[in-house]
């Protein structure tokens, strides 16, 4: 599966693709937005929820470790770093 597969799927398959092979990563909030991060073989996958319309709204795809940067925030390293 490549992200340009998946990004030629529908709406459908992309949920049943993600709820069957992908990994749930995490959860942010931004605005009106629950967005949920899955990684899929080599590339991520953001979930756009609206949260007062509950609906998914937008589907983005990427491949560039940078753009988790957002999720890097609610990463609790506190045990790691105990000395």
């Amino acid at each position: 599966m490549t992200m340009e597969d998946f990004e030629l799927m529908n709406g459908t398959e992309k949920m049943q693709l993600l709820a069957e092979q992908s990994v749930f990563l995490a959860q942010r909030m931004e605005g009106c937005f629950k967005i949920s991060l899955y990684q899929l073989e080599g590339f991520y996958i953001e979930i756009y929820f609206h949260l007062s319309q509950f609906c998914y709204k937008s589907v983005r795809v990427f491949s560039d470790t940078s753009e988790l940067a957002p999720y890097l925030e609610t990463v609790d390293i506190s045990e790691v770093c105990e000395n």
